[in-house]
This record gives C-alpha cells, sequence and structure tokens, in this order.
C-alpha cells in the first residue's frame, strides 16, 4: 500500500474544472484507423484490442500515429508517449474566473482529492492531498501544470486494480489556486473513471509501470522532522526553523506549505517560520507541509500550539 495514495495523486490531479490535456481536437474527429491502431499498438508494446478499445472512443481519447505515436485523454488523464523511452504524464488547466486578481506574481496550487464508488458508496481511497511541481501561467487567464510521472520508481499497480474492481469509481476534487498577490480561488470537480476506454488505458498503464519499474524511489526526508512535529511557541513570539533535507537521489527538492499565510509559511531561504507575533493563548493550528521530489509528492499534517508559558500542556 506504500504508493498507493502517491498514485491516486499524481493520477487524479488532472481532472480539475476547466482541464483538458488533449490538444484541443474536435470530439467529432474520425475514428482511428486499423493501420493507425496497429502503428499505435506496436510502438507501445501492447495487444491490439486494447488500444482499440481507447482509441474508438473518439469522445474522450485522441490518438495519434504519426511521427511519434501518442494516446491522449481530453481532460488530460492519461498521455502516453512512445519512442525509445515510454513516456507517461499528466496535465491540468483551469481558467482564472478572478480577471481583477493578477496571477503575475506566481500562484500556489493544492488539491484535495479522493476516490469513491458511487453504486456501492464505498470509499476507494480516502482525501489526500497533492502540490504540483511546476504550474506554467498562460496570460492571466489559466494555470496549467504538467506532471511527468516516473514510472520506474512509483507503483501503481494495487492503486489501479482498486479501480478497476469499482463498479462507478469517481473521482472528488477540490482544487485551491492561491495567487501569491491576491486572494486566489477554488473548484470542484469530479470524474467518471469507469468507462471502458478508461479501463483499458489503465491496463495500459500498469502494464508499461510492470515493465519499467525497478524499485523504490529514494524520497526525500527531513532530518530533523521531530523539531516542527509538534511546536509549543509562546504568544508573541516568531520561531524559524532551518529544514535539514536529504535526498539520497540528489533530485531537486521543492517544499510548499500548503495554503501559506503571514503566520506559517517558508521564506526566501526554505526555513520554516512560526510567526505568533499577532496570536494569543491558548489556540491549537495545524499547516500541511508538501515535499516534491519531481517523482512523488507527500504531504504530511504538523501542529502549532500557542501558550502563553512554555510550561503549559
Amino acid at each position: 500500500m506504500k504508493n498507493i495514495f502517491l498514485s491516486l495523486a499524481i493520477i487524479s490531479t488532472l481532472i480539475l474544472s476547466g482541464c483538458g490535456g488533449s490538444d484541443g481536437e474536435s470530439a467529432t474527429q474520425k475514428p482511428t484507423g486499423h493501420n493507425d491502431i496497429s502503428i499505435i499498438a506496436n510502438a507501445m508494446g501492447t495487444d491490439y484490442s486494447l488500444i482499440e478499445t481507447i482509441c474508438d472512443n473518439n469522445y474522450e481519447f485522441v490518438c495519434t500515429a504519426n511521427d511519434v505515436p501518442r494516446i491522449s485523454s481530453r481532460n488530460g488523464l492519461i498521455n502516453f508517449i512512445a519512442g525509445n523511452e515510454f513516456k507517461y504524464f499528466v496535465t491540468t488547466s483551469w481558467d482564472n474566473p478572478r480577471q481583477d486578481q493578477s496571477l503575475s506574481g506566481g500562484v500556489t496550487v493544492a488539491i484535495d482529492l479522493s476516490l469513491n464508488d458511487i453504486e456501492t458508496n464505498n470509499e476507494i481511497l480516502p482525501k489526500i492531498v497533492i502540490v504540483p511541481l511546476n504550474n506554467e501561467i498562460v496570460g492571466n487567464k489559466k494555470v496549467i501544470s504538467r506532471l511527468p510521472i516516473d514510472l520506474r520508481y512509483t507503483d501503481m499497480s494495487e492503486m489501479i486494480e482498486l479501480i478497476l474492481e469499482s463498479s462507478k469509481p469517481v473521482m472528488k476534487m477540490k482544487a485551491y489556486v492561491d495567487i501569491h498577490s491576491g486572494s486566489g480561488y477554488a473548484l470542484e470537480q469530479m470524474d467518471n473513471l469507469g468507462s471502458n476506454s478508461f479501463k483499458a488505458a489503465l491496463q495500459l498503464l500498469k502494464q508499461k509501470n510492470k515493465e519499467l519499474l525497478v524499485g523504490d524511489n529514494n524520497f526525500p526526508k527531513i532530518l530533523n522532522v521531530e523539531e516542527i512535529r509538534d511546536v509549543k511557541v509562546l504568544e508573541g513570539e516568531k520561531l524559524i526553523f532551518p529544514l535539514e533535507i536529504e535526498d539520497l537521489d540528489g533530485d531537486h527538492v521543492v517544499l510548499t506549505i500548503v495554503h501559506s499565510t503571514s503566520s506559517i509559511y517558508l521564506d526566501s531561504n526554505k526555513n520554516l517560520v512560526i510567526d505568533m507575533t499577532k496570536w494569543f493563548a491558548p489556540t491549537d493550528l495545524t499547516y500541511d507541509l508538501n515535499i516534491n521530489d519531481g517523482k512523488e509528492s507527500k504531504t504530511t499534517q504538523f501542529s502549532v500550539t500557542v501558550v502563553s508559558s512554555l510550561h503549559d500542556s
């Protein structure tokens, strides 16, 4: 179960209001022909029937056999690219409904998501939080994220099986776009993952994941995590914690405070700042710290207690 929550986070960050991962072609595009399906199947090293099931659904998928064969779902969930190195990534794109707020100062995106079977009313996986590694701002109109998934280190098989075994799997999510120079906005969306074409695409994803998987990712560690796990701070006090990050793979590690505020944030040196100069005891606060190394994204919740004396319980 180690990577199930991660895999869910990665695979579902695309299904947001206003998003679209395809190239914008019309859903009335002509059906993919026999020759194209054969080319795509051969290039991706899989069965003809599997590609046929995916590509026959022009409403949900765009399949291209020219140059480099690829398959893209119109909601961004699936992006397969064949070639010397098989690639898989997800994309998200959502419009900015707050044209009075400028995106030029940058944004932070955080997504609450869960997966449920709406027919049995069973929870497949509980709510988690993910923060995309990179966000591209297009004018002041939309924010686009592209998440490359390293199938060599992310075991998605068990998560995919949970979806395939469900009667009507539905992803529910709420995306928060925090505008650094404004108040931001939130979007809600849910999407059905139970169509035959999506199930076929997930089967292909599982197949390629199994072929490419070499082992677990050495996910970054906060060496001084115990210092920040349950912090007590005097009212009116400001604490700064240098975060000691260890990544054995030498990846580029990005830290993000989800819904950062002027009271709990990361400074320009990526030190954790807990500023209680405007808070009074007794107060209990929580914050979510996300770590992303480009292969995985994990969010952990920490607590802060404002006390009038450090002897307070």
